[in-house]
C-alpha cells in the first residue's frame, strides 16, 4: 500500500511577490495529492498479482488443492457423523501419514474461501470498471 497525502501547491509569483492562492483570495492554497512510494509509512504490500496469474494460476492451484482434498475425504471415507475417524495417505515421497476426518475437512474451508476471495475481488473489479467505463460523467 502506497502512501498519499493531500499537500498545498505552492507557487511563487515573481511578478507579485507573493504565493498564488486558488481564485487569487490571498489566503487559500490549493491542494493537490501525492503520492511517495519511499515513504516509512507506507505497509508492504499483501499480493501484486495480475489478473491473468489469479485467473489462470492462482485459482486452479487452490481448485487442485481443494479437488485432492475432495478426494483424499472421499477416498478415506468420511461423513459428517464420524470427523474423528483416521485416514491413511501417502505423500509425494511415498512417507505414509495419517489424518482424521476433521482434519482434511478444516484444510477444505480455507481453499475454498481462498477461491471465493479471488474470484470475488476479480468480479469487484470488473464491476468498477464497468461502471466507471459505462457512467459518462467519469470519462
Amino acid at each position: 500500500n502506497v502512501m498519499y497525502r493531500e499537500v498545498y501547491a505552492v507557487e511563487w509569483n515573481n511578478t507579485a511577490c507573493a504565493v498564488n492562492t486558488e481564485n487569487n483570495d490571498g489566503s487559500t492554497l490549493p491542494i493537490t495529492t501525492t503520492f511517495d512510494i519511499e515513504d516509512t509509512e507506507n505497509d508492504p504490500a499483501l499480493a501484486f498479482f495480475s489478473r491473468y496469474h489469479v485467473k489462470y494460476i492462482k485459482i486452479p492451484e487452490l481448485e487442485g488443492a481443494l479437488s485432492k482434498k475432495t478426494s483424499q475425504k472421499d477416498d478415506c471415507g468420511c461423513t459428517s457423523g464420524d470427523p474423528d475417524k483416521v485416514c491413511k495417505y501417502f505423500e509425494a515421497d511415498g512417507t505414509e501419514k495419517t489424518t482424521t476426518c476433521l482434519e482434511i475437512d478444516n484444510g477444505m474451508g480455507p481453499l475454498q474461501a481462498g477461491i471465493d476471495g479471488w474470484n470475488v475481488a476479480l468480479d469487484s473489479a470488473d464491476d468498477t470498471f464497468e461502471a466507471n467505463t459505462n457512467d459518462p460523467s467519469k470519462s
